[in-house]
């Protein structure tokens, strides 16, 4: 007599939800750092002009050290949202 298959419990796995606010949060410091970079780069002539100790070289070395920052930190939301988004 053959036996019968053995019946698996599978348990409901509850879906984590990603929080909306937690992704806002974590978002706005890019965001910053965008309108920086895009306000930067638009009055990037006026800039001496208006602050006088300002000089090219040192407006582009804010402009690195901005895309810097949405590089490295868009790196981190990005890795954070995919390991949010494997374990749903």
């Amino acid at each position: 007599m053959a036996k019968k298959p053995k019946r698996v419990n599978r348990s409901k796995k509850s879906k984590k939800h990603i929080k909306l606010w937690a992704w806002i949060v974590i978002s706005i410091p890019i965001v910053v750092a965008v309108i920086w970079a895009i306000s930067i780069i638009t009055t990037y002539r006026q800039l001496p002009l208006v602050y006088e100790q300002a000089s090219p070289s040192s407006i582009k070395t804010v402009l690195a050290l901005i895309f810097t920052f949405i590089i490295s930190y868009g790196a981190f939301v990005f890795m954070e949202f995919k390991k949010t988004i494997s374990d749903i």
